[in-house]
């Protein structure tokens, strides 16, 4: 577990809240936190390439823009995890995935992700796609109705 210092800990709460959509995003934070830019931009890249931020990146509403999306789950053997997530994060449309278990540290649906295309037609085809690409076969969870959850999580150990 990488350890983090309260400075870490409050750019990563701001970086939550909601990344500045500005031309200078690093100077707005600094203004913000009372941080220098160089410094937080330090941080973040460091924060980066050691995992602990994956990326920054915004949450769209993909129906909005006329896109199908899906949340797509998949059975993977264990020993196969690495490899599958791999070929599902090189495909076009996957915008995140995660490795799911359960209390006993397995899960028959072990690998989550999200998938978005132009069409349901094209999202079908990447369907298709994963199941030639990894041998396995992909269940498509479309949304009936969508639910807003805003998600935080503490940098801290809050005991």
């Amino acid at each position: 577990m990488t350890e983090l210092d309260p400075v870490d800990a409050r750019i990563l709460a701001k970086l939550q809240e909601g990344f500045p959509a500005h031309p200078a995003p690093f100077l707005v934070l600094s203004q913000e936190l009372s941080i220098p830019a160089g410094e937080i931009l330090d941080r973040v890249r460091r924060m980066s390439e050691s995992g602990v931020i994956r990326r920054i990146s915004p949450m769209i509403n993909a129906a909005a823009f006329g896109l199908a999306s899906t949340l797509v789950a998949l059975e993977v053997p264990p020993d196969r995890l690495d490899e599958v997530a791999g070929t599902i994060n090189a495909m076009p449309g996957v915008t995140h995935n995660y490795a799911r278990s359960d209390a006993s540290g397995r899960c028959r649906y072990n690998l989550w992700f999200t998938l978005m295309a132009p069409s349901e037609d094209e999202l079908t085809e990447q369907l298709e796609q994963i199941r030639v690409k990894t041998g396995l076969s992909p269940v498509s969870l479309p949304a009936k109705r969508k639910f807003k959850v805003r998600v935080h999580f503490s940098a801290r150990d809050d005991g």
